[in-house]
């Protein structure tokens, strides 16, 4: 599948700029002639959560890992697969927790807690670090991937962002179940002794023209679900008029901008682009309303924030810009 391209960028939030904060987000991407792969983390914030950054760059890094090791039995387990997608992913999933979990305790083993990183904490999440209780939890983190290949494709997500996906239709749906305990600030975790059970998937053997995974700072900095779907309907016309390399470049040069006037978090997005040999313009998105897989994710983008007018004017001009 030489067609298949996936990227990833990852820019730290304008708040955190003006706070002296580290960006907390990490991504990563990876495609050959056999498939492709779209991750994002996002590291949570909080006193608690003081190594979140560091949590979120073994979670990126250890689901890469663990989908290439997944995917080389991709012919093996392909009709396991098609009948029992649950059984089967869930055994990824689980990997992923255990592999992140031994991880962070290794760092944390090989990197004590310091004062400086507990001098903020209350005095009961003080105590549970110091008698070396719940060290993963400093280390929290969401995940969202997607994988492509020429047989199917899946996502996995614990936690908030989201993942869109842009179907040969035209059509633009939200494919991973959403999470009602995701909510405003609280969100599930890899941390979490229930990770596993909050771990959602998605299989199907039709496959996207491209998929984007965003952490919360991307959705966040738009007033509603239709704007977000937008943004990313613009990207995929951008890489379809462009250069792969320029447009790469001219996105990572708009986020900065769509973090100072939309979130203010950090915001980071991959992405996989099955649009080779395709010539995708606007009429494919004409009349074709953009969709969610049910009313729960609807209403879970009700408190979406406001992003200002120009930021709207500014996603109208992407696709301007990579056409000059």
């Amino acid at each position: 599948m030489d067609e298949l391209q996936a990227f990833d960028l990852s820019v730290i939030g304008y708040s955190h700029i003006k706070k002296s904060k580290i960006c907390q987000d990490s991504a990563v991407s990876f495609y050959d002639k056999d498939m492709a792969v779209a991750i994002v983390c996002d590291g949570h914030g909080g006193n608690k959560y003081f190594r979140s950054h560091r949590g979120s760059q073994f979670a990126a890094t250890i689901t890469l890992d663990s989908i290439k090791a997944f995917m080389s039995y991709e012919n093996q387990i392909l009709e396991e697969l098609r009948a029992d997608p649950d059984k089967v992913l869930g055994q990824l999933k689980k990997n992923i927790i255990s592999n992140w979990n031994n991880a962070v305790n290794k760092d944390a083993d090989e990197n004590p807690f310091s004062e400086e990183e507990l001098i903020a904490l209350s005095g009961a999440d003080r105590l549970i670090f110091e008698h070396k209780f719940e060290l993963e939890s400093a280390y929290g983190t969401t995940i969202i991937a997607f994988v492509l290949s020429k047989n199917f494709c899946f996502g996995l997500q614990i936690g908030d962002g989201k993942c869109c996906a842009i179907c040969e239709n035209g059509e633009i749906i939200q494919p991973i179940p959403w999470d009602h305990k995701c909510v405003l600030n609280v969100t599930t975790s890899i941390c979490n002794t229930d990770a596993y059970a909050n771990f959602r998937h998605y299989y199907s053997e039709s496959l996207p023209l491209a998929v984007f995974v965003g952490t919360d700072g991307i959705d966040d900095s738009f007033a509603g679900i239709e704007n977000l779907y937008d943004f990313y309907k613009k990207i995929t016309l951008s890489f379809n008029s462009s250069d792969f390399e320029a447009a790469v470049a001219e996105l990572q040069e708009f986020l900065p901008q769509l973090s100072e006037k939309g979130s203010g978090d950090d915001v980071s997005v991959a992405g996989i682009l099955n649009i080779k040999g395709i010539n995708i313009t606007e009429d494919l998105f004409i009349s074709k309303k953009s969709v969610l897989l049910s009313e729960e994710i609807s209403e879970a983008t009700v408190d979406s924030a406001m992003i200002d007018a120009a930021v709207s004017e500014e996603l109208d001009e992407i696709e301007d810009k990579l056409n000059e």
